[in-house]
């Protein structure tokens, strides 16, 4: 009987070490899934037809939202989930901003991309229409 093909979902693949991510487990075999809010660019190092979701992270609603469509495209079981999107706003010359210069919807944008998109998608995942993401203790 041949082995089941792990299966990864990745946030945060666009560029940099979302790529390498990406690299370093389709090279092993894995079946890597991204998300991201840009389209799939046919430029990246990887077969993304079907294995890329475009999907604002600081879009919570959204989010939830495309729960059922996520568990369509992984499928029977999520093996591995790698939270590597993230956001840091910048000043147009490209400085930092720093935080008591930040306006709430800025930190409301932060957190949501850098933190509840990723608790979001755990419980999602995890959610009552079956164990897909398998915590430590069940494995």
């Amino acid at each position: 009987m041949a082995e089941r093909q792990r299966v990864l979902l990745l946030t945060g693949a666009s560029r940099g070490i979302g790529h390498a991510t990406v690299k370093t487990f389709s090279d092993a075999g894995w079946r890597v899934l991204t998300i991201s809010r840009h389209k799939f660019d046919p430029r990246c190092p990887w077969d993304g037809a079907g294995n890329h979701i475009q999907l604002d992270l600081a879009d919570m609603a959204r989010v939830q939202a495309e729960m059922p469509h996520l568990r369509g495209i992984i499928g029977e079981r999520l093996d591995a989930l790698i939270n590597n999107a993230a956001v840091s706003p910048k000043r147009p010359d490209g400085g930092k901003i720093g935080p008591l210069e930040m306006a709430h919807a800025d930190w409301l944008h932060i957190f949501n991309v850098n933190f509840f998109a990723c608790v979001a998608l755990a419980q999602g995942l995890r959610g009552p229409l079956g164990d897909m993401l398998k915590g430590p203790s069940s494995t």
